[in-house]
């Protein structure tokens, strides 16, 4: 009964472009949840975005974890409830175990999701600095790729230098 009206809301808002949630999390999420948690918040808040990301990846991962579960075929079930068991022990010990690489496989596409989400912006905004405790460098992801070429210019070049 629920699945009739839920699933295809879920598959809604997973589709909802990460612009439409940002100016949602910018507009609404920062306004009225996380200032009211701390009044000194200012208007860009790594809770809002991390509300923001949560909304964008939680539709898509509920939407596949429950094809994953659906593809699980009955017989499974029917023959479990043959000898006796309850539903709940059912669905902890025989649906989710045949369910298991759809459920990862969901996690790892809405973690995905949300990694390609965040790093989009992160890199068109200029990426910030990075600070690493190992580096005593704080690193711009420019620097970050200049560092990454350097061993292989090197070998190009040779250590002829001394």
């Amino acid at each position: 009964m629920v699945r009739k009206w839920l699933k295809p809301l879920l598959e809604i808002l997973a589709g909802i472009p990460s612009v439409v949630l940002g100016f949602f999390a910018l507009r609404w999420i920062t306004p009225n949840i996380v200032q009211n948690i701390n009044a000194d918040a200012p208007g860009f808040t790594l809770a809002a975005a991390g509300i923001g990301v949560g909304i964008l990846t939680i539709p898509l991962i509920a939407s596949v974890s429950e094809d994953a579960l659906a593809a699980v075929p009955s017989s499974l079930r029917e023959a479990s409830a043959g000898l006796g068991a309850k539903r709940v022990t059912t669905t902890i010990r025989i649906t989710i175990p045949a369910a298991i690489s759809g459920l990862v496989a969901a996690f790892i596409i809405g973690i995905s999701r949300a990694i390609g989400e965040t790093m989009v912006v992160f890199l068109a905004a200029g990426g910030g600095e990075i600070k690493h405790n190992s580096l005593p460098l704080h690193l711009s992801p420019a620097q970050l790729s200049q560092l990454r070429w350097q061993p292989r210019q090197r070998l190009q070049i040779g250590f002829q230098k001394v």
